[in-house]
């Protein structure tokens, strides 16, 4: 991974199954993709791994906020701590 950014594989399944279609670093996490493209195939019914790590600039309390279109789920140093999966649509 480089610096400045986030590594991300997408894949052409909801599932992260398999290969990733792409594998690229996204400089955020911050898309509406609407009804266009994710990956150079498929528009819907995909699925990114983004992978980071967060140096902050202060030790003291963080909130990180998610709000998705789909399912979402979110780890910290592996363990889960968001579980969206299966409720659409809520932050």
């Amino acid at each position: 991974m480089q610096l400045g950014g986030i590594y991300a594989e997408y894949f052409n399944n909801v599932f992260m199954d398999g290969v990733p279609e792409v594998s690229r670093v996204d400089k955020t996490i911050d898309f509406n993709w609407g009804n266009g493209l994710i990956t150079p195939d498929g528009a819907d019914f995909v699925s990114v791994w983004w992978y980071s790590k967060v140096k902050p600039p202060f030790t003291e309390e963080y909130t990180f906020i998610v709000d998705a279109d789909d399912g979402v789920r979110v780890y910290f140093d592996g363990v889960l701590k968001i579980d969206r999966w299966d409720k659409c649509c809520a932050q």
